[in-house]
């Protein structure tokens, strides 16, 4: 009998809960709920180091990358293709030349855009679009004469004056690119301090422009998200405590004015969020430094379309002496439409939805002045980044740590030893489910940790490797079979009679009745396993039987068989085989059978009075 065999990779099945800890390692794996964890691959870069690392759960390297420059505070992806896109620089201050690259999942240098210093630089953090183009966070100089004529006091230029810009690059061969839309905050400059100026105006009156004069003579955005379903760009700026919605769905020439757009408003903000006070009202302020603000996709069972946010200095807010961060989730858009409420001099909501208890049970609170992210998992549980100290973590949505890792990169391409305490930094952490399109087909068993050693991967192995076991129900030649196991990988069925299956749980139907040993193995990215069974086909194991004394006169046969009684509404006899050879209705005291080969048959037979089979076992001499 022929099989359609396919090969399946299944998803880990945890068959229990444990804490993989202890009080020893300074570095990779710190502390681990395997049955708790989200699946999945995480992708982090420590600072300047030219390497970024994809790690699985248990800290093992999955791909490494290695850039042509140091990296720089920036955001890493893996996209949809198995390529990797970071910004780069040729040194590590601002003032050197900055790049974009992209790079397979082999390393190979796929595109890579400069841009040089003089023309501004690009920074923090970068989006690829649906279409390919990519979005990209450029900081420029504004000479202070030109700052001046925009209405700027000269009292806070300081000899100095940054704006931001977004340009959205479409690549071009290997290595140029042309920008095809750009939305510049210089666009939206709102003043109070000169009214001679054409940008004059009360703040107050215009919450969806930008005040001129908030700072001392610079803007910094730190990130970039963007929401496909409603083409909009979230903004985070760090100088600013706040965050930003903006229409991508403008031109260019509409995203400079205050009109256009599938929204109406132009390149004006379309949300603003987190620092009342620079737009005018006096409402509680509620972000302070924060980074990477992501919406949170629709789908996910829990804060499904609302917005997260890495707020790093969470407790100044509050006067609390302790030093912590929070993640905080709001809802500023609860009907999903893109549309977001003003009402009061406010945009709303006017708080959290969900602030994350950071409760510092394990190895301290999360804290980070600077840097870090937040993403929240489609099992609810939300990975951080504490971007100053370079530790990952992830709680559940109790604030319970499951999950806790320490960046191994002492400095620059140097990897520390267990027992040293590195504190390098990194940007902030993404990571990609076991299904994630840019995995596809790619060998994702990866063999060593980054660190010299880690006790804690190894016990974390040992939990997910794959452990085979399966249990079955018989009816008659046909076996269905379920699997039991835990931590599945690729399997092989082999049913003992020459025939084989990868399914999950097959059917499968023997040909002759016997004892066969039948076998299933299979293996993981952590080892392999065997699980074999001696599996019983016979009439016996056909349909439900009443048990009583025999029907038979005699079980040795040589020329008819004599029955007990004679009420037979059906008999059927079958050789060893399971092949019917005789079916009769009603017979009366006996059947012949001096016609059938010497052997060893079954009789199966109803009467008229029972819905059940009766089979006995005969032999035929």
């Amino acid at each position: 009998m022929k099989y359609l065999v396919l090969i399946i990779l299944l998803l880990p099945i945890k068959e229990m809960n444990c804490q993989i800890t202890n009080t020893t390692n300074t570095m990779g794996i710190l502390y681990s709920e395997p049955k708790k964890v989200s699946e999945g691959y995480l992708l982090f870069v420590p600072l300047e180091s030219q390497n970024a690392y994809l790690i699985d759960n248990c800290g093992i390297v999955v791909n490494t990358w290695t850039f042509e420059h140091t990296l720089i505070h920036s955001g890493c992806y893996l996209l949809e293709d198995g390529s990797i896109l970071k910004l780069s620089v040729s040194g590590f201050t601002y003032e050197f030349e900055s790049y974009i690259e992209r790079r397979s999942w082999d390393n190979e240098l796929v595109w890579q855009y400069s841009l040089k210093s003089e023309k501004g630089k690009l920074h923090s953090d970068l989006h690829i679009l649906p279409n390919g183009n990519i979005l990209v966070l450029k900081e420029e100089k504004i000479e202070v004469k030109k700052a001046i004529s925009l209405g700027v006091n000269p009292n806070l230029l300081d000899n100095k004056y940054n704006l931001e810009t977004l340009i959205e690059l479409k690549p071009i061969g290997v290595d140029s690119a042309t920008i095809v839309w750009q939305w510049r905050l210089e666009d939206r400059l709102v003043q109070e301090y000169d009214d001679l100026k054409d940008n004059y105006g009360i703040v107050a009156d215009f919450p969806r422009k930008y005040n001129a004069n908030l700072y001392n003579g610079f803007t910094h955005f730190n990130s970039i998200d963007y929401n496909k379903d409603l083409d909009q760009i979230i903004l985070s700026s760090w100088s600013d405590d706040e965050i930003y919605i903006i229409d991508h769905s403008t031109t260019t020439e509409e995203a400079a004015s205050s009109a256009g757009g599938t929204y109406g408003y132009g390149g004006d903000f379309l949300f603003r969020w987190g620092k009342p006070s620079n737009y005018g009202s006096k409402s509680e302020q509620k972000l302070l430094a924060q980074h990477n603000p992501r919406w949170i996709p629709n789908n996910f069972k829990c804060f499904g379309g609302m917005i997260s946010i890495f707020n790093n200095r969470h407790n100044e807010l509050y006067a609390i002496s302790e030093r912590k961060s929070a993640v905080v989730i709001i809802n500023p858009d609860p009907d999903g439409d893109g549309v977001y409420e003003f009402e009061e001099g406010n945009f709303l909501p006017v708080n959290y939805e969900f602030v994350l208890p950071n409760k510092g049970e394990i190895r301290g609170p999360m804290f980070s002045l600077f840097l870090s992210g937040a993403i929240v998992q489609p099992n609810c549980n939300i990975l951080t980044c504490e971007g100053a100290s370079g530790r990952l973590t992830e709680f559940d949505k109790d604030g319970r740590v499951v999950w806790m890792y320490q960046s191994p990169i002492v400095n620059e391409l140097n990897v520390g030893e267990q027992g040293s305490t590195p504190q390098v930094e990194v940007y902030k952490v993404e990571k990609y489910a076991p299904l994630y399109a840019g995995l596809a087909g790619k060998n994702l068993c990866g063999k060593d940790v980054i660190e010299n050693e880690n006790t804690l991967s190894e016990q974390y192995i040992e939990f997910w490797r794959t452990k085979l076991s399966f249990s079955y129900t018989i009816e008659g030649k046909k076996v269905a079979f379920t699997l039991t196991s835990t931590n599945i990988g690729n399997l092989v069925w082999n049913f003992g009679d020459g025939n084989t299956a990868m399914e999950e749980n097959p059917v499968h139907i023997f040909e002759m009745l016997g004892t066969y040993e039948v076998c299933l193995s299979g293996s993981n990215c952590y080892g392999n396993d065997s699980y074999c069974d001696n599996i019983e086909v016979s009439l016996t194991n056909t349909d439900p039987i009443q048990t009583s004394i025999s029907i038979l006169k005699s079980n040795i046969i040589k020329d008819k068989l004599f029955f007990n009684q004679n009420s037979i509404l059906h008999a059927e006899i079958y050789n060893s085989t399971g092949s019917l050879v005789i079916r009769m209705k009603a017979p009366r005291h006996s059947i012949k059978v001096g016609n059938l080969q010497n052997g060893v048959y079954y009789l199966k037979i109803r009467g008229y009075k029972s819905s059940y089979w009766r089979i006995e076992r005969f032999i035929k001499l």
